[in-house]
C-alpha cells in the first residue's frame, strides 16, 4: 500500500501512451559561478534550458523539484523554456551530479551472476542491500580522492535509477510507476575496509568522500523503454575492465523497488544503484586495483559516460606551504603558526619574514614532509586588497600597437576574485568574442607602505610569481568607455603561480626569460630586462596614490606577441592550452573552456 504520495505526480511510465515525454535532467553551475541550477539537456546535447528559474522559489536541487512539482508540470516547464529561451550552451556549464544529497542511496550487491561467480559467491535469492552516504555523490567529471587509509581502491560501474514519488510496500507490478529515470554511477570501493574491517560491514568501504560519481544526466524513464537491455562498461586508462549488459541483472528494477519498500518508505530523489557486472579489480589474478592518476570511465548505453581521475587529494582545507629544494617535497607552514592561518596574505600581515623563514627551516628539519604529488596547488596569493596592473610596459609591446611608450607607469586593476590557480581552467565568457593572452611577471608586497622612495622600494617586495593577464579585447578596447576594467576582470581572468619565490632567491628580477605558448607554439618570448618601468619605480609611483598593503599584487605588464595585434589576429579559442612561463619561477598551464 502506498503512503503519502501525491496523486498529481505521474512519472514517465513506459506503459502509458499518454506520457511519451522525453527529458534529460541535470544539475549544473555556469562556469565562473557557484550558483547551482537544475536544467534539461535538449536534443543534440549542445544546448540546455534553465528549469530552476521558471519554477516557484527557483529550486536549485532536482530533489526539491521532485518533492513539489508534478512530472507533467515539469515537462511543460521544459517545453516552454525550450521554445521561449534563453538557451544555455552546454559548453558554458559545469555538470554536477544529477541528484544531490538524497535521503537514501540504496546499493544492491551481488546482482550479476558472473560477478557472483568471479568471487565464488552463490547468487542471492533476494536482493542484498547496503548503502552509501548521499554526501559521497560527486559529479560526472570530478576527481575521486584516494584516501590514505586504504590500499585497495576498486571500481564498479553500475546502472542507477531515481525514485520520483513517495511509496511504501509497493507491488512489483506497480513499481515502475515510482521510477523517474536512470543515470550512471561508479560505486568506488575500498576493498580492505569493505571485506576485512568494520566487522565486514560494507558501509565504510563504500562511503568515503567522493566515492559515488554520478551522471552525466538523468534520463527520464520514457526515453529508455527497456532499462534491462543496456550495454554497461568500465574502462581504466582506456582499457576495458568491465563489459556486460543490464539484461544480466539477477534482481530487476521492479523487484528491487518492491523488496526495498517492504522495509522503508521510498522518497522522491532516493537513488538505487543496481549492482556491478564482472571484471572488478579485486578478483583478477593478480588483483588490478586503482592507482593515483588512473582515469576511470563508466559508461552505459543511451545514458552517457562518467570520466573521473583518481587523486590523493581528499580535503578542501586550504594551507600555506613552502616547496623544498628539488620540488618534490613541501612543508606545511600554516600548522606551525598561531591561529593556523590558511592564507599567505594573513601571514604577511602578522609574521615577519625572518620568523617565517625560521618556521620553514624548522619544519623542513623536523617534518612531516608532504609529497608535492599529494596536493593541489592554488594561487600563491588569494583575495588581495589590490591587484595593480601595469600597461604598456615593454617597448616592443608599445611598438606592436603603434603606441608611444608612457613616460610614467600606466595603472589599471583586476579584481582579486578573478585570481585562480596555476593549473585551473580559464572560462571563455559568452559575452566576448576576443579572448587574448598576456604573460606577466607579478610581485607581491610584503609590508605596508605609503609614498615609498624608489631607493627603498625593494624592501617592500616579498617575492615574485607568474601571472596570466587574460583579456577580453572587445570589452577592453571598444566598450565601457574604453576603460580596461571589464575586459580584464571577468571570472578566472588571472591565473597565478605556481609558487611565490621570495626576493632573496632571485637577485635580479629584471633579467628573467618570459614566454607564453598556446597549444605548444611560442607566442611571446622576451626578457624582463625590457621592462620600461622597473619594480622600484612601480612601487614608488603607485604608493604616491594609495597605501600598499601586505599581499597586494603588482602585475608588471606583458611583452610583445599578444594575439590581437598579429596579422590576422590570433585569439584564444575554447580548448586552447595556454602556458605562461618565467625563468626561476615556474610555468602556469591553463585550458580555455
Amino acid at each position: 500500500m502506498e503512503q503519502g504520495s501525491r496523486s498529481d505526480f505521474s512519472p514517465p511510465n513506459v506503459r502509458s501512451s499518454s506520457l511519451q515525454r522525453k527529458m534529460r535532467l541535470l544539475q549544473y553551475t555556469v562556469k565562473g559561478s557557484n550558483l547551482r541550477k537544475v536544467g534539461a539537456l535538449l536534443k543534440g546535447g549542445e544546448k540546455l534550458v534553465d528549469v530552476s528559474s521558471r519554477l516557484p522559489g527557483t529550486p536549485s536541487f532536482l530533489k526539491t523539484i521532485l518533492e513539489t512539482v508534478s512530472f507533467p508540470q515539469l515537462k511543460d516547464t521544459v517545453d516552454r523554456a525550450s521554445q521561449e529561451g534563453p538557451l544555455v550552451s552546454a559548453s558554458e556549464v559545469q555538470l554536477l551530479a544529477p541528484i544531490s544529497l538524497p535521503d537514501k542511496v540504496i546499493c544492491i550487491g551481488l546482482n550479476y551472476l558472473a560477478h557472483c561467480q568471479e568471487q565464488n559467491a552463490r547468487p542471492p535469492r533476494v536482493p542484498v542491500i547496503c548503502s552509501k552516504w548521499g554526501s559521497c555523490i560527486v559529479g560526472p567529471y570530478d576527481e575521486i580522492c584516494y584516501p590514505s587509509i586504504t590500499e585497495q581502491l576498486d571500481y564498479e560501474v553500475e546502472l542507477a535509477f531515481v525514485i520520483g514519488r513517495q511509496g511504501k510496500s509497493i507491488k512489483e507490478s506497480d513499481a515502475m510507476e515510482y521510477v523517474l529515470g536512470y543515470t550512471v554511477a561508479q560505486d568506488v570501493s575500498a576493498r580492505d575496509w569493505q571485506m576485512k574491517k568494520n566487522a565486514r560491514q560494507w558501509l565504510l568501504g563504500k562511503s568515503m568522500d567522493t566515492f559515488c560519481p554520478m551522471g552525466p544526466v538523468l534520463v527520464t524513464q520514457d526515453e529508455i523503454p527497456d532499462p534491462h537491455n543496456l550495454g554497461i562498461r568500465c574502462r581504466v586508462n582506456g582499457i576495458v575492465k568491465q563489459d556486460s549488459n543490464t539484461n544480466n541483472l539477477i534482481h530487476r528494477i521492479p523487484a528491487l523497488v518492491a523488496f526495498a519498500s517492504k522495509f522503508f518508505t521510498l522518497l522522491p530523489g532516493d537513488v538505487f544503484i543496481t549492482g556491478t557486472p564482472p571484471g572488478v579489480g579485486i578478483f583478477k589474478q593478480p588483483p588490478e586495483l586503482l592507482k593515483k592518476g588512473d582515469i576511470v570511465e563508466s559508461e552505459i548505453d543511451e545514458i552517457g559516460c562518467l570520466r573521473n581521475k583518481y587523486m590523493v587529494k581528499g580535503s578542501n582545507l586550504r594551507k600555506v606551504g613552502a616547496l623544498l629544494k628539488g620540488g618534490e617535497k613541501l612543508v606545511d607552514v600554516s600548522s606551525r603558526l598561531p591561529g593556523t592561518p590558511s592564507f599567505l596574505k594573513t601571514i604577511l600581515e602578522t609574521v615577519s619574514f625572518p620568523q617565517l623563514k625560521d618556521d620553514v627551516d624548522r619544519a623542513s628539519q623536523e617534518g612531516p614532509l608532504l609529497s608535492a604529488s599529494e596536493v593541489q596547488l592554488l594561487a600563491p596569493i588569494s583575495l588581495p586588497d589590490k591587484v595593480i596592473c601595469i600597461g604598456l610596459n615593454y617597448l616592443d609591446h608599445c611598438q606592436e600597437q603603434n603606441a608611444p611608450p608612457p613616460k610614467e607607469p600606466v595603472i589599471f586593476s583586476k579584481w582579486g576574485s578573478c585570481i585562480v590557480g596555476p593549473y585551473d581552467e580559464i572560462y571563455y565568457p559568452s559575452i566576448t568574442e576576443q579572448l587574448d593572452y598576456e604573460v606577466e611577471l607579478a610581485f607581491v608586497i610584503g609590508r605596508q607602505g605609503k609614498s615609498i622612495k624608489e631607493s627603498e622600494a625593494m624592501e617592500y617586495v616579498f617575492g615574485y610569481t607568474v601571472a596570466q593577464d587574460v583579456s577580453a579585447r572587445d570589452w577592453q578596447m571598444k566598450k565601457n568607455a574604453r576603460q580596461w576594467l571589464l575586459g580584464k576582470c571577468m571570472d578566472t581572468f588571472c591565473p597565478m603561480g605556481p609558487v611565490l619565490v621570495t626576493q632573496d632567491e632571485i637577485p635580479d628580477p629584471h633579467n628573467l626569460g618570459i614566454r607564453c605558448r598556446v597549444n605548444g607554439i611560442v607566442k611571446q618570448d622576451s626578457n624582463t630586462n625590457n621592462l620600461i618601468h622597473r619594480i622600484p619605480a612601480l612601487v614608488a609611483f603607485a604608493s604616491k596614490f594609495f597605501t600598499l598593503l601586505p599581499g597586494d599584487v603588482f602585475i608588471t605588464g606583458t611583452p610583445p606577441g599578444v594575439g590581437i595585434f598579429k596579422q590576422p589576429p590570433e585569439l584564444l579559442k575554447k580548448g586552447d592550452i595556454v602556458e605562461s612561463e618565467i625563468d626561476e619561477i615556474g610555468c602556469l598551464r591553463n585550458k580555455v573552456v
